[in-house]
């Protein structure tokens, strides 16, 4: 990302616009969507949707997110696909969600807007190839011919294990001191439970599971006393799902990392 945050912030305060109640009430009369309205009657929390406004020049549309948790609120994100910052305005508009509705996580909110991005554009023609896809090739450029579509558009998907792991400082990569207690965060990418436990050898400890769930992998690990598992646990018990498997949102695993910053 080039810009800063502040540039960011400025970029996304001209394309991001609140919903009042009074106005989700107007649109769940002009739309079919019965996901709307289970949100207005208390059926469901939080409602997302994307919608292509009529513009012959440009594909442009709007990204919408409504919540019924507290109250009827919304959120609009406008966007044009050619916009060169598409992604990161999108990314930005998740991280503020996730902010504001604790219960969200910024990657998987980031990811269902694509995905329903990537509906849109496939219905009106365009092929559109995810990042996870090319991801695939070694050639980190590779030729895509395509027949009978408008174009190709590229869509930035998150994976979480490659994300966390960034964001951890990829320090999976060291060896772990041996012989000494290392605290350990892994993720279960079938249903994205991060387990907190501690080891001596955290990537002895990724193999020992995975034989019996492949799905699990070694985000992160610190050479920490063993005391610190159990308040990490403690500290996380609401969102607890089994054993030491948490269903944690990324704003939590900020707080992890601010924690955790004074071990190796």
């Amino acid at each position: 990302m080039q810009e800063t945050q502040s540039e960011l912030y400025e970029l996304f305060c001209q394309h991001y616009s609140s919903l009042e109640e009074e106005t989700i009430m107007e649109i769940n009369k002009n739309t079919n969507s019965g996901e709307l309205n289970n949100v207005i009657v208390g059926l469901e929390k939080y409602f997302y949707c994307i919608e292509l406004i009529d513009n012959p020049d440009k594909i442009e549309y709007r990204l919408f997110f409504v919540s019924g948790r507290n109250k009827l609120e919304g959120d609009v994100l406008h966007l044009t696909a050619d916009n060169p910052k598409r992604d990161e305005l999108v990314f930005f508009f998740s991280n503020f969600l996730a902010q504001n509705y604790p219960e969200l996580d910024s990657i998987n909110t980031f990811n269902t807007f694509q995905q329903q991005t990537r509906g849109m554009l496939e219905k009106l023609g365009y092929l559109t190839v995810a990042s996870t896809e090319l991801d695939k090739y070694d050639d980190p450029n590779p030729l895509i011919i395509a027949k009978g579509v408008k174009g190709i558009i590229p869509i930035r998907l998150l994976e979480k294990i490659i994300v966390y792991r960034e964001f951890f400082g990829n320090n999976k990569l060291n060896q772990p001191t041996e012989g000494s207690e290392h605290i350990y965060l892994m993720l279960n990418k079938r249903n994205d439970f991060i387990k907190i436990g501690k080891s001596k050898n955290p990537t002895f400890r990724e193999k020992t599971l995975q034989a019996d769930e492949p799905e699990v992998e070694l985000i992160t690990y610190w050479k920490a006393p063993s005391k610190i598992e159990r308040q990490l646990q403690k500290q996380f018990a609401d969102k607890r799902k089994r054993g030491e498997w948490f269903d944690l949102t990324f704003k939590e695993l900020n707080k992890i990392r601010e924690q955790m910053s004074i071990f190796k």
